[in-house]
């Protein structure tokens, strides 16, 4: 879904980021932790798409390696 390793990381900021903004708006119909992802999944799948529309460039024809 995350093409890269730094795109993944970046998802993964954002949706921490998107979590503490919406902290505030946290009713405790569900567990927190089943908020919280559905926060995550919202936020990554936002950030995948936009990656995806954005034009191919070197940088990104350099995979990373485990």
């Amino acid at each position: 879904m995350i093409r890269n390793r730094a795109d993944a990381d970046d998802a993964a900021q954002l949706a921490l980021i998107e979590i503490l903004r919406s902290a505030g708006t946290y009713q405790d119909i569900s567990s927190i932790e089943r908020w919280a992802d559905r926060i995550t999944v919202r936020t990554v799948l936002r950030h995948a798409r936009n990656q995806r529309r954005k034009p191919w460039h070197l940088g990104a024809l350099v995979t990373w390696r485990a």
